[in-house]
């Protein structure tokens, strides 16, 4: 049922955007005949897509990863944590849909050099995204408990439940600067830093962080490495966004958007 939910849904988007495209987009088509394939496009759309289909795959990866470690224990903190996960889904996706609306006013202002309204963009998303993370975090905090007992009412699965909730949301208000600063870096066409942020969250620092914490602290430590490797995802994200340009494709991007400033 939910396969089949994900599928009309997706199918129903699609139509969505052909029949507004066709109606509304005067200076887009999509139709086959102007499709005409060129060397630098292709490169412009594998290098702003990557980034977001590494990080969906690694994504994928770290959720197996994830529950094999949860496995070692006992299945009432594999459950119990992949309901958890369901908590933090919900305010990733909250975020993430803030995050690639304001992308293409990013790029815009960036590429136009109007660098006041491009800094007013990205103080409006912050405060969106941050509070659609703050107001879920304080109220799973306050009791994360009821949220379980949505999927299960078995005692030991809701009190590791309600352990896995509060700390996977404990560092959800820094998720919304992070998403921003990653549709930041992709609309500044700071790619590479794009694709370590997204990598970084769920396998470059996800991966290490697990396997140190779960050595020394075990459960406690498997619980909290989804908040810590999104606070170090951050940091790193904020240091790619202030870096100046690097590489010829970057340094050409800012020298434009210099250029149409002036």
């Amino acid at each position: 049922g939910a396969a089949v939910a994900t599928g009309l849904g997706n199918g129903a988007s699609l139509l969505y955007f052909i029949v507004t495209i066709r109606r509304k987009a005067a200076a887009v088509s999509i139709s086959p005949r102007d499709f005409r394939p060129e060397r630098e496009s292709l490169k412009d759309m594998l290098a702003l897509g990557a980034p977001s289909f590494l990080g969906q795959a690694a994504m994928g990866v770290a959720m197996l990863f994830a529950n094999s470690f949860c496995m070692g224990y006992s299945v009432q903190t594999m459950t119990a944590s992949n309901i958890a996960g369901k908590a933090y889904s919900v305010v990733v996706m909250l975020v993430m849909g803030i995050s690639m609306g304001v992308q293409p006013f990013l790029g815009y202002n960036y590429g136009k050099g109007a660098k006041e309204r491009l800094r007013n963009v990205l103080l409006w998303g912050f405060g969106i995204s941050s509070g659609l993370c703050v107001l879920p975090s304080a109220l799973f905090q306050l009791g994360g408990g009821w949220f379980v007992r949505l999927f299960t009412g078995e005692p030991e699965v809701i009190a590791i439940g309600e352990r896995c909730v509060k700390a996977f949301l404990v560092s959800t208000p820094f998720l919304g600067l992070q998403m921003l600063l990653l549709s930041y870096l992709q609309a500044t066409g700071k790619n590479f830093g794009a694709m370590v942020v997204n990598l970084g969250r769920q396998f470059l620092v996800f991966f290490p962080l697990m396997v140190l914490l779960n050595h020394f602290f075990q459960v406690e430590g498997m619980i909290f490495t989804q908040p810590i490797s999104d606070l170090v995802t951050t940091a790193l994200a904020m240091g790619f966004a202030l870096a100046p340009a690097r590489g010829k494709r970057e340094k050409a991007i800012a020298a434009a958007a210099q250029e149409s400033a002036a």
